[in-house]
């Protein structure tokens, strides 16, 4: 059964770090060998938007006497050398050992997405989801105007080549809604093709804030709040599960979700997931959905 942490606290570094030694020995082991962790670094005028540096200093804590082999932390959105400094990162070099990695600096490998038609899309996917032992996802849930929330699964998006990730998650212009219904189906089934290639072995979400509400919350346009929240797991799904119940949402209305589950990626069954921490009902923190949400929910065929 796996296990699931939920912290809640006014100190975001405690939380990830406690939360990681929560989830137990599944986390532990497996760390080794090459560790890569995936940062959601998309935003460089929305810094909250993106992994905090105080969280990814937890998770390098608590990476540090575990003695992994080499420890990657990454991205393949936006300009990424820029956003690694502005998001501090650089600054936690003089206290970890880590490579900062440009995904798009590894090349790339022939990728298949879809159209709104259902068409095949060309595209392409970094080769850093070849260079690991061990895959972590560091990210910030958020509510999300068209995939309802952001959550370690989506956060795979990140290994598709820069100029491409897009055709994921932009789809639709914004502001237009008479086809949301198609697009809403369509980024659904096209993060679930990354997951086919790249899955995280472990899975953290720092929640000490968040955006809700809003024409893009994933973006910070939206309302700021502070859940001060962190979860985390060896089963990606599981958390994600969890932190959709935590944060207000059915996980059956988060297509990408369930089709992990459905793919065999790990449960989003609450009776087959170990809980520690704070229980969930003093963890729930509703967040205020994308305008539309009705709509956003229909992604199913």
């Amino acid at each position: 059964m796996p296990r699931v942490s939920i912290v809640k606290g006014d100190d975001r570094f405690a939380n990830v770090l406690q939360a990681l030694e929560l989830a137990g020995n599944d986390v532990k082991r497996k760390i080794g060998g090459r560790v890569l962790v995936k940062v959601n670094t998309v935003m460089q005028d929305a810094p909250l938007a993106n992994t905090h540096p105080e969280a990814l200093r937890a998770l390098l804590a608590f990476l540090k006497p575990l003695k992994p082999e080499r420890v990657w932390v990454g991205e393949a959105s936006g300009d990424v050398q820029a956003l690694f400094q502005a998001s501090g990162f650089a600054a936690l070099q003089s206290e970890f050992d880590f490579t900062y990695v440009d995904f798009n600096s590894l090349g790339y490998q022939p990728f298949e997405l879809i159209d709104l038609q259902g068409n095949p899309l060309p595209a392409r996917i970094t080769r850093a989801v070849s260079e690991y032992d061990c895959l972590i996802s560091l990210s910030l849930p958020k509510a999300h105007s068209d995939a309802v929330i952001t959550l370690s699964g989506k956060n795979m998006m990140g290994f598709l080549e820069n100029e491409q990730m897009w055709r994921i998650h932009g789809i639709r212009e914004f502001g237009r809604d008479d086809n949301l219904v198609i697009c809403t189906k369509t980024i659904h089934k096209n993060l679930r093709r990354p997951m086919a290639r790249v899955r995280p072995d472990v899975a953290v979400l720092d929640g000490f804030h968040s955006f809700e509400g809003g024409r893009v919350p994933q973006c910070a346009d939206g309302d700021y709040v502070e859940p001060h929240l962190a979860l985390a797991g060896a089963d990606f799904v599981a958390v994600d599960t969890v932190a959709a119940q935590v944060f207000g949402f059915d996980p059956q209305e988060i297509g990408y979700l369930v089709y992990a589950a459905r793919d065999g990626y790990g449960t989003l069954d609450m009776q087959q997931i170990e809980l520690a921490g704070v229980p969930l009902a003093q963890a729930r923190f509703p967040l205020k959905p994308a305008p539309r949400f009705e709509i956003l929910k229909q992604w199913r065929d």
